[in-house]
């Protein structure tokens, strides 16, 4: 209760805040708007307000479904669904092909810097640095302080800045540097040297080394969540000594804001379960919090940016049936007999299965299907992934084209589901403020599984081969629990009835698209229509866990084959999918172009929104071209467009 009633209380400061902390589009040609009156802020509770503001453009939404610097709210989403995974290999737009029109460049890698996507990222990024340098400029004007508050707040302040950096320079490389002593904020974008990571490192250093451990709220940075981000922030730059030295500190030393060691949560699912995202949650480096219903009558302090990310006009979801896993996802979490997946094949037919695995694409939800039997399969996919069959978490076995709003040739079978919420955790996981329920799920921009696997990227780029065997076995062993499987058991609390035979199974009343377990059989019956009493008109789910095969890497098998890095790299699209890492992974890793070519020509021959004629286009976006226009001074352009765009 406490944690939803501090999410109340920040959100009540920034609706009664209103104008005060409202962005502004062109804010590189005017002072930030996100700033308050000096009579407000001029003391330490007025800063801390300002503080608050600063963490509130993580979750940068604003009421009507804006961002709060402009732009339709799910173009400023914090884990980039459209830039970080659509844009990958991992999701389609989805939908229907006129919907949203600007995301099918993202997917088909034809983007321009006229986007109607890229301003509002830029626009709501910026608002970020904005109001994180206004914190640090009030700081300096303040004498009634303490040394240690002051310290802690510029700590924080810092961090944010880096992290709204940090995402600037991952989407679109050469960007202005704004900091709480620029003067004039038209500033140049420096295409010719690099002027953005020194300021981020600085800022995490400055965090990491001032920030406490524990801090008076779990979702606050501590000096941990800025060494893993400093740490990354120097694999991303292919400086694996630094980042090597760091993540080992942070694995054997680091721990929540909360005060809890970092490690694994025990079951995979914890991570996307909005009941257990509380002080307890271990695996938590940072994440941006969601609510609720908080008391504000509005959905913004809700995951509002997704709300488009779920089944279509069915209950209880609503709208509007975006952000679907590609075939090549699925496929990825097939394993050879050993329990191990095929980086160099996966798309290819083995161990008995065929390149595509079997689903129901092409079939209604009133026609029977039967799902993949004597498969073997990552138990994660179906914490992933929403499949025909499959119970989604306590809905029901996902029901296949119900779901899916658009034809399944245009985009596919699959539905998201990290993102969503349990129907029996609705009262902490769902937001129903908004045109269409919202979901509350935090999102985690960093947790430990993310650390230890860039750590093994670390280890392998100069370091110890064992340390990265056993970084990638521990996710690997924490999938592989099976209390955390996907399980018949899963359809039990909102089944029709639980029976134990087919008699009784046959005398149930039910309406279409009900479903009962059979308790004898461990699987789920869903009534297709007809006649309740004809078995043929039920459609038989097995229990799922009949398909789940994984195991850990042997030192031999790590490094044979593809090899140990290509191993990591793969881990990670296997634990991170949907979770907006994609398209960035692929492009520091220099893979870009050869991934996705491979996938335009693997999924196009499966989904007609892509294809084999797409060819994968540069490894950061553009410049808005809004944003370029606005940086005209005197007849001067002062933003120039990366180069590659040029």
């Amino acid at each position: 209760m406490v944690r939803f009633a501090r999410k109340a209380v920040i959100a009540s400061l920034l609706v009664g805040l209103g104008a005060a902390l409202a962005g502004c589009d062109g804010f590189l040609t005017e002072q930030p708007k996100g700033s308050l009156s000096e009579g407000v802020i001029s003391n330490e509770s007025g800063v801390e307000k300002q503080l608050v503001g600063a963490y509130g453009a993580l979750n940068p939404a604003a009421p009507g479904n804006r961002g709060i610097a402009g732009g339709q709210v799910w173009r400023t989403d914090p884990a980039h669904w459209a830039f970080g995974a659509i844009a990958a290999d991992v999701a389609h737009k989805g939908s229907i092909p006129n919907d949203q029109a600007p995301a099918n460049d993202l997917q088909e890698h034809n983007w321009g810097p006229e986007n109607g996507y890229f301003d509002p990222l830029w626009s709501n990024r910026f608002e970020g640095v904005s109001r994180a340098n206004s914190v640090l400029s009030t700081l300096k004007s303040l004498e009634d302080i303490s040394e240690s508050t002051a310290t802690r707040i510029e700590g924080e302040a810092r961090f944010l800045r880096a992290y709204f950096y940090f995402d600037l320079k991952k989407n679109f490389d050469n960007v202005p540097l704004i900091t709480d002593t620029t003067e004039n904020l038209n500033q140049p974008n420096n295409v010719q040297e690099e002027i953005i990571w020194p300021q981020i490192e600085n800022d995490l250093q400055f965090a990491m080394e001032n920030l406490p451990a524990v801090m008076p709220d779990q979702t606050r940075a501590n000096k941990w969540a800025a060494a893993a981000f400093l740490a990354k922030a120097h694999a991303y730059q292919g400086e694996w000594d630094q980042a090597r030295s760091l993540f080992r500190d942070v694995i054997a030393n680091g721990q929540t804001a909360a005060g809890v060691p970092y490690e694994l949560e025990e079951q995979f699912s914890y991570n996307f379960n909005a009941a257990r995202q509380g002080e307890e949650w271990s695996e938590n480096v940072f994440a941006i919090e969601m609510t609720a219903n908080d008391g504000t009558g509005s959905p913004t302090n809700a995951w509002n940016s997704f709300i488009l990310n779920s089944p279509h006009a069915v209950a209880p979801w609503g709208c509007c049936g975006f952000f679907l896993p590609s075939h090549d996802l699925v496929n990825s979490y097939k394993t050879t007999s050993e329990g191990l997946p095929r980086p160099d094949a996966f798309t290819q037919a083995f161990n008995g299965m065929e390149s595509v695995l079997k689903n129901d694409q092409g079939v209604t939800s009133s026609e029977s299907f039967a799902p993949a039997t004597g498969a073997s399969l990552d138990p994660r996919l179906d914490w992933t992934v929403g499949r025909r069959g499959v119970p989604y978490y306590d809905f029901g076995p996902h029901p296949g084209n119900r779901y899916i709003r658009g034809p399944h040739e245009y985009s596919g079978p699959y539905s998201p589901k990290k993102n969503l919420w349990w129907k029996r955790n609705a009262s902490v996981g769902r937001n129903t403020n908004g045109f269409v329920p919202v979901t509350a799920v935090d999102y985690a921009a960093m947790r430990f599984a993310d650390v230890l696997l860039m750590a093994a990227e670390a280890e392998i780029n100069g370091g110890s081969m064992q340390r990265a065997l056993d970084y990638v076995n521990r996710v690997r062993r924490r999938a592989a629990n099976s209390e955390g499987f996907v399980q018949n058991a899963d359809n039990r609390a909102n089944a029709l009835a639980v029976v134990s035979s087919e008699s009784a199974l046959l005398s149930t009343n039910p309406q279409q698209y009900d479903w009962v377990v059979r308790e004898d059989q461990s699987a789920t019956y869903v009534f297709l229509g007809g006649d309740a009493g004809d078995i043929s008109n039920w459609n038989r789910y097995p229990n799922p866990t009949d398909n789940y095969n994984i195991d850990t890497y042997t030192m031999q098998e790590f490094t044979s084959g593809v090899g140990a890095l290509r191993k990591v790299h793969f881990e990670r699209k296997l634990e991170l999918a949907m979770e907006g890492h994609r398209f960035y992974d692929l492009a520091r890793w220099g893979r870009l172009d050869s991934r996705m070519s491979t996938f335009f020509g693997y999924e196009g021959a499966l989904t007609r929104d892509v294809g084999p004629e797409n060819t994968p286009s540069f490894k950061a976006y553009p410049i808005p071209q809004t944003q370029i226009d606005i940086s005209v001074t005197d007849g001067e352009q002062v933003l120039t467009q990366n180069p590659q765009y040029q």
